[in-house]
């Protein structure tokens, strides 16, 4: 078994000793500071150049890794951290009630949240959730369009790559 599926398994720790239990109770500030997990809930098949010793993901790990858990790490977790919410009634991804509050931490230029963002719709669709993954970038798009100042065209065109 992979170190990547025992993580998700509850039976592994990533290289900084965090379970995926420990990683899902983390403060939103904790989410910003610690730059070594995004790698293990969301896993790529090339190596991460920021933390090279995070797994990479293999085709063994795409059947076995269970997609549930990323998905509700992803609008439990995540989401939040970037002031957004996963609207259920309408199937879409919003600005929620936190949205000014949680914009000011991510929103500058050439912040690395929006490499965690490209990685995050790349794992996605790598491990078949390209729908939700298509949801995040529309609504990346709606906030590009309000902030265009401090995301690039080029960030832009990260995130689409990520989704095709």
């Amino acid at each position: 078994m992979s170190k990547l599926i025992e993580f998700y398994n509850f039976r592994g720790k990533t290289q900084d000793g965090y379970s995926f239990e420990d990683i899902k109770m983390f403060s939103l500030d904790k989410l910003e500071t610690c730059h070594s997990y995004i790698q293990w809930v969301f896993p790529l098949k090339e190596r991460s150049k920021a933390v090279p010793s995070s797994p990479v993901l293999t085709s063994e790990d795409v059947e076995d890794i269970h997609k549930y858990k990323m998905e509700l790490f992803l609008i439990v977790n995540m989401l939040p951290f970037y002031g957004l919410v996963y609207n259920d009634k309408f199937e879409a991804i919003d600005r929620g009630p936190h949205w000014d509050e949680r914009k000011a931490t991510w929103i500058t230029p050439r912040n690395h949240n929006y490499l965690r963002l490209t990685r995050i719709l790349k794992s996605l669709c790598l491990l078949g959730m390209k729908p939700l993954a298509v949801k995040l970038r529309l609504c990346l798009n709606e906030i590009h369009e309000a902030n265009r100042s401090d995301i690039s065209d080029i960030t832009m065109q990260f995130w689409d790559e990520a989704i095709k």
